[in-house]
C-alpha cells in the first residue's frame, strides 16, 4: 500500500514539553507502523525543530524524500490547552508549511491514496501544490481528514474537499459544520452522512463521537457503528489521527467495515491512553491491530 499525506508538520507546546504532530504527520506515523509505504509531502524550516522532524519521521518508518526544507520559514508550531478534554489549538502563521512547494517532481506518479486536511490550505501556495498534485498525479483512494481548525477554513475550502473525497472523516463540530453548509437538516446520524455521501459523491463517510464511540456510512454496506474502547483518558491529541490511519489500513485490505471500525477504534483508545500523539505501539499490540 503506497500512501502520500499531505500537509503540516508541526510541534504541539505543551507546558513542559514539545511533541511531533500535526495530522498528517501523525496519521503518516501510525500508517507507517502498520505496515504501509508512506510519503510524506510537506515541508519544514531549517531550524533545529525541522531537523528534528526529519529525524522522527524516519524513525517512524515515514519515508522523507517529497518533505522539503524551507529556508524562509520556520517549522510549524501550536501550543495546546485544554477546554475540559477537549484540546485547543494555537497555530502560529507563516511556518515552512504554509509553502509547500509545487509538485512536478511528483508529475505522473501512482498511489493507492491520497491523505489531506483543511490547515494547510490555509495559505495559497500549498492549497496551489495540493490542487497541481490532484491534477497531475493519479490516486486509487482520496482521503479528506477534515481537521477544521480556528479560523483557517472556509466553506469553499471545505467543500473543494468533499467533491474531491472518495472517504471523508469528520468529528462532532465538523459533521455540524457541513450538515449545515449543506442544509441538511437531518437528526438520523445515518441519514444525513448518507445525504453527505449522495450530495458530493463520497463513497464512505466516517464519523468519530469521541466518548460515544465511531461510525460509517458507505454506499455499498450502509450504516455500521462501533462503541469506544474503554481506557483511562489521558488526552485526545492525535487519537483522530490514529483512528483514521488503522480505519484506512485495514479498508485498503478489503476487510469489512466492521474490522475496519473495530481495529481503528482499539488504536484510538490506545493513543487517548497516553500524552503523545504517537505513541510506540509493542509488537503483540502491532499484530493485534494488523490481523482479523
Amino acid at each position: 500500500m503506497n500512501v502520500l499525506a499531505f500537509g503540516e508538520i508541526l510541534f504541539d507546546c505543551y507546558p513542559t514539553a514539545d511533541k511531533i504532530g500535526g495530522a498528517p504527520f501523525n496519521f503518516s506515523a501510525h500508517l507507517a507502523q502498520l505496515g504501509a509505504s508512506v510519503f510524506l509531502y510537506s515541508a519544514v524550516g531549517d531550524d533545529a525543530l525541522g531537523k528534528k522532524a526529519i529525524h522522527l519521521a524516519k524513525e517512524y518508518g515515514v519515508n522523507t524524500g517529497y518533505l522539503a526544507v524551507c529556508a524562509d520559514y520556520p517549522t510549524g508550531i501550536c501550543k495546546v490547552t485544554y477546554r475540559g478534554t477537549e484540546p485547543d489549538y494555537d497555530l502560529r502563521q507563516e511556518s515552512a508549511y504554509d509553502h509547500i512547494p509545487s509538485p512536478e517532481p511528483l508529475f505522473g506518479k501512482s498511489f493507492d491514496v491520497l491523505y489531506f486536511g483543511t490547515l494547510a490550505c490555509r495559505n495559497e501556495t500549498s492549497k496551489a501544490s495540493l490542487r497541481r498534485l490532484q491534477q497531475n498525479c493519479r490516486f486509487e483512494t482520496v482521503f479528506f481528514d477534515m481537521n477544521l481548525r480556528q479560523n483557517y477554513y472556509s466553506k469553499a475550502l471545505v467543500k473543494e474537499g468533499l467533491v474531491a473525497a472518495d472517504i471523508v472523516k469528520m468529528n462532532r463540530e465538523e459533521f455540524s459544520y457541513v450538515k449545515e453548509i449543506s442544509n441538511i437538516s437531518d437528526s438520523d446520524i445515518a441519514s444525513a452522512l448518507h445525504k453527505i455521501c449522495q450530495r458530493y459523491e463520497i463513497k464512505t463517510a466516517i464519523l468519530t463521537l469521541d466518548s460515544d464511540g465511531a461510525c460509517v456510512w458507505d454506499n455499498t454496506d450502509g450504516f455500521q457503528s462501533v462503541p469506544a474502547k474503554a481506557t483511562e483518558f489521558v488526552s485526545a491529541v492525535g487519537a483522530g489521527d490514529s483512528f483514521c490511519a488503522c480505519f484506512l489500513y485495514h479498508y485498503k485490505m478489503g476487510h469489512p467495515l466492521s474490522v475496519c471500525l473495530e481495529k481503528a477504534s482499539l488504536l484510538a483508545g490506545f493513543v487517548v491512553s497516553r500524552e503523545e500523539a504517537i505513541p510506540l505501539c509493542s509488537k503483540d499490540f502491532l499484530k493485534n491491530l494488523q490481523t482479523i
